[in-house]
Order: C-alpha cells, then sequence, then structure tokens
C-alpha cells in the first residue's frame, strides 16, 4: 500500500472523484456510468467514490437525474461481499465476461496463474441472479468455439440455462459463422 492509502497502479478514491467533477459539471445530463477494462472490481473504492460524487452532483442539481451505473467483470471477485453490496446498493448493472461451458471459458479465459476460472464465474452470475441484480454475459465467440462446434446459438440456450436473458456476443472469428450472420 502507497503513503497515500492506495495500491499502487491502482486509481486513487480522490482523483475518481475529481474526475467526476471535471466531466460532469456543467452538464446537465449523463445516462449512463460504466467502468470497464482491467478489472473494476479490484479498486470497488474508486467506483464507489465515483458513484457517490455523481450521486451528490445530482442531489446539488449538478445533474437533473441520476443516471445509470453499469460494471464490466471478468467475474473473479476479490471480495464478493463488498462487491455484491455495492452493486446492490448503488443499482449497478453488471456484464459478466463468460465465454460458454468450462472447456471453452477456461482455455479462454485462465486466471493469472493458469488455473481454471469458469467455477468462479458461475458462483458469481448465480450470486447476482439470486441477489435479483441486473446482470448480462459477455462473450468472445473464437475459432475456439467453431472448433468444438459450438455454436453462438449454443451460446444464447447455455445463457439461458444459466438463468442470464441478455448475451452480449463479440465476433473475433473470421469470417462470421453462418449462424452469427
Amino acid at each position: 500500500v502507497a503513503s497515500s492509502g492506495h495500491l499502487p497502479g491502482r486509481m486513487a478514491a480522490d482523483t475518481a472523484r475529481e474526475i467526476v467533477r471535471r466531466v460532469l459539471t456543467g452538464r446537465e445530463s449523463c445516462n449512463l456510468i460504466q467502468f470497464f477494462g482491467g478489472e473494476p472490481t479490484l479498486n470497488m473504492d474508486a467506483v464507489e467514490a465515483a458513484i457517490e460524487e455523481t450521486l451528490a452532483l445530482v442531489r446539488n442539481g449538478g445533474l437533473r437525474k441520476r443516471p445509470r451505473f453499469a460494471i464490466v467483470t471478468n467475474g473473479v471477485f476479490l471480495d464478493p461481499g463488498r462487491t455484491l453490496a455495492a452493486l446492490a446498493r448503488y443499482g449497478i448493472e453488471t456484464t459478466v465476461s463468460l465465454d460458454g461451458p468450462a472447456s471453452l471459458h477456461d482455455a479462454l479465459r485462465p486466471h493469472v496463474t493458469s488455473a481454471p476460472t469458469y467455477d468462479r464465474v458461475a458462483r458469481t452470475v448465480s450470486m447476482l441472479l439470486e441477489a435479483g441484480l441486473p446482470v448480462a454475459v459477455e462473450s468472445v465467440y473464437t475459432a475456439r468455439h467453431v472448433e468444438e462446434e459450438f455454436s453462438v446459438t449454443d451460446l444464447f440456450r447455455f445463457c439461458q440455462q444459466l438463468g442470464v436473458g441478455k448475451l452480449l456476443v463479440d465476433i473475433a472469428h473470421p469470417p462470421a459463422p453462418a449462424d452469427a450472420q
């Protein structure tokens, strides 16, 4: 921990607040604030500070209405209790990166230690759904999916079986498979 109280390489909460003030001051509205890139749940201090600053602008009349808040996560929460509590408290819409069943997901998104991540991500999706939180899945459809004969339609069915009704698909296999056209 750096002397400033935050971990090196992570945005400080005060910096997050300042960015919100700079970007939103003087605007009448903002529809959406989305946290993504790297893994935002590793820095919930900054996420919560940005949201609190935004809500203060709404309370003080700086913004006419509360924007939606959203986060894109790999679903491998370091502190699931804190993260789920913040998602619920602020009504954060959550998109979880999940590329299909364990065989595909673990091959495409291993942990930095090479350990599989599917079970943790699937558990996170389940916890989000059980908490009644809005959740979507984002998948990258790759050559590996094609090799394993796992179609985009199969991906939709997979998400439905998890209980997720919203799937965002990024196609990373040129040319697009016939069922994605």
